[in-house]
């Protein structure tokens, strides 16, 4: 079969001892995955993740096996069965990887605490024992399918799964570079498994937690707050100056090269330069799928044209703000420098919060780019959680960004045409 490898020791069977349960540890991981996978959805389509493990699955396996069998003289053997794998022992690093980024300095610092070895970021193979200790030692902080975040050490984060996108960090730099008011993590450098879509990218690590897994715990004047700070974090972001592509017609979206994204129904990249909202606008009721009707003639014909272009992170949901808890002073009214009593939500009350929320980062901006002024109320509002706990977001949108009742509507019904 083209592109298969094989494990260069013997079957499975032929293995003892340590070689034997590293070999089926693998193996549970393995079904692991496509429990997961099935579980949430019992007709998916498997092809993709087939693909993958026909890949990572036979050079997985070797490091497993020949590290078992590495320390068999110095470790005693593991008997116990039934134990259920450790998710992140799928997450180290292979051999083959080849470096999309180099590493910084702060990556091979990382690495140097936890090794003895002599590394050089400029030869990962010296390194990758080192990263793959700390990924053993990590926290998994978050992870949805594929991708999975993981803190490495308090000040560094690994990112890592199939098909990451990082056309997008260049045109982060650049908004690094234009403000820095806006809290974004630095990128330390990415990795890829030769041959496959998966990659790891090392950024700093953002302190606090998601706010997502603290929501449902705020008051009103907690969320308040939070939208204050936001307002003053997207108000940077949206005054931005427009930064004009090397290619000729790329007016819209982001990336390297510059193109249009949605991910909102399933992942679209636009396939050419969008140079107009008009292009814009065909692009989100494309559907391949569906012969063009009257009713969709209809619906553009609802879709404006004359919105102002601004930079946008297209992702704003709860899951992406990272946020810090302390204590509230009884001698200070401010946040971080925001007066919590300012706010306009908070005016002639004295039920003051206990603990004062910090935003401290906002992530994942891998859908950033050069959209119309409406599409990051559209996105905020298309989120995946399902009411409950959430469905109180829409309330504490920054109002920087604007309400756009008109144009959530029209998307509305084109939603309903594309499916």
């Amino acid at each position: 079969m083209v592109g298969q490898t094989f494990v260069r020791d013997t079957p499975s069977k032929k293995l003892s001892g340590a070689a034997a349960e590293a070999a089926a540890k693998v193996n549970k991981l393995l079904l692991h995955d496509f429990t997961v996978k099935v579980n949430n959805n019992p007709s998916t389509d498997l092809t993709e993740l087939l693909q993958f493990k026909l890949k990572t699955y036979p050079p997985l396996r070797q490091i497993f096996v020949d590290s078992a069998m590495e320390s068999t003289s110095t470790k005693s053997t593991d008997t116990t069965t039934g134990t259920a794998p450790d998710v992140r022992e799928e997450f180290l690093i292979p051999s083959d990887v080849v470096i999309i980024r180099p590493l910084s300095m702060a990556v091979t610092q990382a690495v140097q605490s936890v090794s003895s070895c002599d590394c050089d970021s400029s030869e990962i193979s010296s390194a990758i024992r080192g990263l793959n200790d700390l990924i053993l030692r990590s926290d998994i902080l978050w992870q949805w399918g594929s991708p999975a975040l993981l803190g490495l050490t308090r000040n560094l984060a690994l990112k890592l799964g199939n098909y990451i996108d990082v056309n997008h960090l260049v045109m982060v730099e650049e908004i690094k570079h234009q403000t820095l008011r806006i809290p974004i993590p630095e990128i330390h450098g990415v990795l890829q498994q030769s041959g496959t879509p998966w990659k790891f990218i090392f950024m700093s690590r953002v302190p606090g937690v998601p706010l997502d897994s603290i929501w449902k715990t705020l008051n009103p004047h907690q969320k308040a707050s939070v939208q204050d700070q936001l307002n003053v974090i997207f108000s940077d972001l949206r005054s931005l100056p427009f930064t004009p592509s090397d290619e000729p017609g790329a007016v819209y979206g982001g990336g390297t090269p510059r193109r249009c994204k949605d991910t909102r129904r399933e992942t679209r990249v636009a396939d050419a330069p969008i140079s107009n909202e008009r292009e814009f606008n065909c692009f989100l009721s494309f559907n391949p799928r569906r012969i063009e009707t009257g009713h969709l003639a209809m619906l553009r014909a609802y879709m404006a044209t004359d919105h102002r272009l601004m930079m946008i992170h297209a992702d704003l949901h709860p899951r992406n703000i990272m946020v810090t808890l302390t204590p509230c002073s009884p001698d200070t009214n401010e946040v971080d420098g925001l007066c919590l009593q300012g706010s306009t939500a908070l005016a002639g009350t004295d039920d003051l919060p206990s603990e004062q929320v910090t935003i401290t980062g906002i992530i994942y901006w891998e859908m950033c780019g050069w959209y119309p002024e409406y599409w990051e109320y559209l996105k905020a509002l298309n989120t995946p959680f399902g009411g409950g706990e959430f469905d109180d977001w829409w309330k504490y949108l920054p109002p920087i960004i604007g309400t756009w009742s008109r144009e959530h509507a029209v998307d509305l019904m084109l939603d309903g045409w594309c499916r």
